[in-house]
């Protein structure tokens, strides 16, 4: 099966066509052809007319996360494009044979706009988990909080209306989590700089300067990065390359937590 949906009102046509309420959820693989050369992007989806619209947005406002796939978009245009649907599958053999289209992208590097071939999602090339890691440095993690920050979000002031707050009930009310979950959130919440109780030492072999409190405090005082901090938990020993250094004290005390030190 080979369906390409060429236009908006392509979709909107064939939605209708396949439902009386106006409602098309078609599940299966897909494929994001380039009519100028042949290359191509293949993924699947539960509702594929709703993943089309989404690439749509994305490459439209030049956030596509698949770069290859965003420069040729830009240079050839959004008409040179194709939306194919390939197979109608059900939910239950999604993941299988998508994982089948991207073992064959995989053999095609050339051709294939993707940057993941691991059904789900999931970049496992290490190459791009490196440059991703380099791109994120600790002033672009600071300027993007900060941009994302009070009025400038684009959801302040806002709230999900009454039915979305339903339906995120509805999926999770009456599920139990297991052990092994319950082991991470705990882990998760030891390893968090927003709720690590541990009081810490802190000393600037450089500068002279010193600083026993929080993690956070100390990150928002000297304006650490995050990153920086999760190194020292795993690496008592290591030196920043400002010249700061860690040491544990003491778990702090709920009155401690409360009065937050921030220097001694």
């Amino acid at each position: 099966m080979n369906e390409t949906v060429q236009s908006q009102n392509d979709t909107t046509n064939e939605t209708r066509s396949e439902s009386s309420n106006g409602k098309c959820v078609v599940t299966g693989i897909y494929k994001i052809v380039n009519r100028s050369n042949g290359h191509y992007y293949v993924g699947s989806s539960k509702d594929i007319m709703f993943r089309w619209r989404r690439h749509r947005r994305a490459l439209a406002s030049g956030r596509h996360h698949s770069r290859r796939l965003q420069r040729a978009w830009n240079k050839y245009g959004e008409q040179r494009f194709d939306f194919q649907i390939i197979e109608r599958l059900s939910a239950a053999d999604l993941l299988d044979v998508e994982q089948r289209y991207l073992d064959i992208a995989k053999t095609e590097p050339k051709i294939t706009y993707n940057v993941s071939f691991l059904a789900g999602g999931g970049c496992t090339d290490p190459a791009i988990i490196d440059k991703i890691k380099r791109y994120w440095t600790d002033s672009r993690r600071k300027k993007r909080a900060n941009d994302m920050t009070g009025p400038k979000n684009p959801f302040f002031g806002k709230k999900h209306r009454k039915s979305a707050r339903e339906a995120v009930g509805r999926t999770h009310r009456g599920k139990h989590l297991s052990v092994e979950h319950k082991k991470k959130i705990v882990q998760y919440g030891t390893d968090n700089g927003a709720t690590d109780p541990m009081l810490y030492s802190f000393t600037n072999v450089k500068t002279g300067e010193t600083f026993i409190g929080l993690r956070i405090d100390f990150m928002r005082k000297f304006s650490i990065g995050r990153s920086v901090i999760d190194h020292f938990v795993q690496k008592p020993s290591a030196v920043s390359k400002s010249g700061w250094t860690m040491s544990k004290v003491k778990p702090s005390l709920p009155s401690e937590r409360r009065h937050r030190p921030v220097t001694s």
